[in-house]
């Protein structure tokens, strides 16, 4: 409790009556929970999204019957009204999916006959074609995009899409500016035409008893464009190469080369043909050598992507300084789940019961940043002490070493639970993030109860986020929402990202079916710009006891995604909310599927990687990967159901953590190779970290160190693990840091001595499209004046020798 001034004796009162009620109602639920609450037994798969109501289904049948009967001003009025009344409604396009209704209609209005068509195209063709003039004369992104989701299938539909395929190409897009060109549909005829199989190339053969399960792919394509083939496949070849998808990229110039041997254009400032000067980039692209990687780790995972390797500046040895993140340890309520079906174990999948790992530090310019639930504390990487002077306040409670915020600073007094020992008495564990960008910090504080039972009062504070300028020493910039404000039926589930206009952020309404929202606030001034429902379902709380959800948001390319933990994987567009595609999965029938493992996925969000998104629910033991941008299953593997950790994609694997190690072939799925400790009773023991070309794992009492090509990883040319107890790992330069149940320890370098019993490592080149450098290819391309995307080249200015303009020799309709 936080010390109070003289004559503050009515407060004093006040604070133990909250206490006493508080005391009865935790009581009291903990005796529900207790003899109540049956734990994740059986989830139903009832999903709930903002569908198309009735009405909206009305049109459209009227719509097919007009366009049955072609009466073509009919079925387009039609469809024109649905847009305008009910576009951003979900329609569920085949067993798994659901597009906007926006895009569904747009879909209707592609497959109308040649009459049709032309009928439309009369209405809208003089709007689309003054929108893109002028988009293109003034090289505004927003015009483009008015033509593509209001007038697709205009004659100046594919022309948009081009040129907003070139844009993103130019800012290191690579997989937006993929998902443009991918939109066109060729209708050149014979072998020439461009197909998708399955997704973009990325889906493999499904077996003849899938095929039922997983339809064909649905999405919109413009019907009938007349953009250069050859061309085209050179754009999805180059992108392929650039982004480092050299798997995808040999098939597409194997393709070109069968298909457009001789076609050319200038590119590099020379007259060439497409395959030979793209067979010579991919030739240097796997030869390239490594990109130096950042020493910052600014959000969890280290990226926005959530995917991402920390340099490896040097071995790391003994302990530098070690600070205390908790008197005690977190605990984990046993009594919530009691299900003789369900037994839990002492030790959950990579973390104890009694000693919850919840902590997740940042780096950001040498300054380590942890968060408590009520607190912020900044210490020097180098030393741990406290980055900046604090001035002591003696109105205030006497602030800890490093302390740079604590909500009873010029806001409301409240006890910070921190103090150690804690046991929530809800489904769930605490878990602290943050996020950083542009010298500003991004924190979720308060309450790490996200729902409560809809039968109870709620008592107690709520969660808020907080913005705090590092460049000023963690000045508080703006909170949300203000104290006293917060309605108790809302929460934020988690640290937001950052593009550096808006942060975006997941959030939680408490209702008999949890509702998952996503929210978008002003980077400057946290005021809301837009919150969209994404979909409702029961938890595996089932609304019985309160609730603890700490689900965190993936951006990429202005979009972002979301595991909601509730049976859906969603992606929606940053500018709007706007959501592009849902997927449904089906969820666990029982706590004992999988062994009911998969329940500890508590911090898991998608992962981000060239076109895919991959993503481990907690509610199923399946591991998923989606196209990006249809939303279309590309595989999925139910052999890791104990892997509740997504470290990353490096090359063609992704590694996932959990009792064991796991390398997952992006392509199919295919577990490739599992490492398991040699005694059975040791398993994984918190979040390991990609470091170099190594995997950093943890274990109960050592660290293991493994290549991250798996190939490597099965000779016995690997370090010895060094003999130290797991955590939480973050590497930030020559330092590891370790964040264990209630201690934050930094290991510093090893000064040229080998680390605790680690043999010397040789660092090998990671797989051929792990990262770039864009100055091997300098002799070979000229470059825009772009910044790279990491992991990326700089897209060619001399490629953009056909771009679609008003004046192009491309025919207009």
């Amino acid at each position: 409790m936080p010390s109070l001034r003289r004559g503050d004796g009515r407060l004093v009162a006040l604070w133990s009556a909250v206490a006493v009620v508080s005391l009865l109602f935790i009581t009291a639920r903990a005796a529900n929970a207790q003899f109540g609450f049956t734990g994740p037994a059986e989830l139903s798969d009832a999903l709930q999204v903002d569908e198309a109501d009735s009405a909206a289904r009305t049109l459209l049948q009227r719509a097919k019957a007009h366009a049955a009967e072609k009466q073509w001003d009919e079925a387009i009025e039609t469809l024109r009204q649905v847009m305008e009344h009910h576009g951003e409604r979900l329609v569920r396009v085949d067993p798994h999916r659901y597009l906007s209704m926006r895009e569904y209609c747009q879909m209707q209005l592609s497959q109308l006959p040649a009459e049709g068509l032309a009928m439309y195209r009369g209405r809208i063709d003089a709007q689309a074609k003054r929108l893109y003039e002028q988009g293109v004369a003034e090289r505004d992104e927003k015009l483009l995009r008015r033509v593509v989701d209001e007038l697709f299938v205009s004659s100046w539909g594919d022309k948009a899409l081009w040129m907003l395929g070139e844009m993103e190409l130019e800012r290191g897009n690579y997989e937006q500016a993929r998902g443009c060109w991918q939109r066109i549909k060729f209708e050149s005829g014979g072998p020439g035409e461009i197909e998708r199989e399955g997704t973009a190339g990325l889906r493999p053969p499904l077996a003849d008893e899938d095929k039922k399960k997983y339809p064909p792919p649905y999405w919109l394509a413009y019907p009938d464009s007349q953009i250069d083939l050859a061309e085209a496949r050179a754009r999805l070849a180059l992108v392929s190469i650039m982004e480092g998808s050299l798997v995808r990229a040999e098939k597409e110039l194997a393709e070109l080369e069968r298909l457009h041997p001789r076609a050319r254009d200038r590119m590099a400032g020379r007259d060439a043909q497409y395959a030979e000067t793209l067979r010579r980039l991919f030739a240097l692209a796997q030869q390239r050598p490594e990109m130096p990687l950042g020493k910052d780790w600014a959000t969890f995972a280290g990226a926005t992507t959530r995917t991402a390797r920390a340099a490896l500046r040097s071995r790391f040895g003994a302990v530098a300084w070690e600070v205390p993140l908790a008197s005690r340890p977190f605990q984990a309520d046993m009594a919530v789940v009691h299900n003789p079906e369900f037994k839990l174990p002492e030790f959950r999948v990579g973390e104890e019961q009694r000693g919850l790992l919840s902590f997740h530090p940042l780096v950001v310019d040498d300054i380590v940043l942890f968060n408590t639930a009520e607190k912020v504390f900044a210490l020097k990487l180098k030393t741990g002490k406290p980055a900046w002077p604090v001035a002591p306040n003696n109105n205030l409670p006497a602030r800890e070493p490093g302390e740079i915020f604590n909500s009873a600073s010029g806001h409301d007094i409240r006890p910070d639970p921190i103090g150690g020992g804690v046991v929530y008495h809800a489904y769930g564990a605490p878990r602290f993030t943050m996020t950083a960008r542009d010298h500003r910090l991004y924190a979720r504080l308060g309450s790490p109860i996200t729902a409560h039972p809809v039968d109870q009062p709620f008592v107690g504070g709520g969660s808020y986020l907080v913005c705090l300028d590092l460049a000023a020493e963690g000045y508080l910039r703006w909170r949300i929402p203000e104290p006293g404000k917060e309605d108790e039926r809302w929460a934020f589930e988690g640290s937001p990202v950052c593009d550096g206009v808006n942060v975006y952020v997941a959030m939680r309404r408490s209702d008999i079916r949890p509702q998952e929202h996503v929210a978008c606030f002003d980077a400057q001034t946290g005021a809301m710009r837009w919150r969209r429902l994404v979909c409702a379902a029961e938890s595996p709380a089932r609304g019985q006891i309160e609730e603890m959800t700490h689900n965190l948001l993936t951006l990429a390319e202005g979009v972002l995604y979301l595991n909601t933990n509730l049976g859906a994987i969603a992606a929606l567009s940053t500018s709007d909310g706007h959501i592009n595609w849902l997927y449904r999965y089906e969820r666990s029938k029982h706590s004992t599927d999988a062994g009911g493992r998969q329940f500890y996925r508590d911090l898991n969000p998608c992962v981000f990687d060239r076109g895919r998104v991959f993503a481990a629910p907690a509610d199923t033991p399946a591991i998923f990967a989606l196209d990006a941008a249809t939303g279309e299953l590309l595989w999925e593997n139910r052999k890791a159901g104990d892997a509740t950790q997504l470290l990353g994609v490096v090359g063609e694997n992704l590694i996932a953590s959990g009792r064991r190690l796991y390398w997952l072939d992006i392509e199919h799925g295919d577990r490739r190779m599992e490492m398991a400790p040699d005694q059975p009773t040791i398993s994984g023991y918190g979040r390991g970290a990609l470091i170099g070309d190594l995997i950093y794992w943890p274990t109960r009492s050592e660290l293991r160190i493994y290549r991250q090509d798996y190939a490597a990883a099965r000779s016995q040319d690997v370090p010895d693990p060094i003999p130290i107890g797991g955590g939480n790992l973050v590497a930030a330069g020559e330092y590891l840091l370790v964040a264990t149940p209630d201690r934050l320890i930094a290991y510093g370098p090893s000064n040229g001595q080998p680390a605790m019993g680690e043999r010397p490592l040789v660092i090998r080149q990671s797989s051929p499209g792990a990262s770039v450098a864009s100055g091997m290819i300098g002799t070979l391309m000229s470059f825009s004046n772009a910044a790279p995307r990491t992991g990326g080249l700089r897209p060619p200015l001399a490629f953009h020798s056909r771009l679609p303009s008003p004046d192009s020799r491309l025919p207009h309709r």
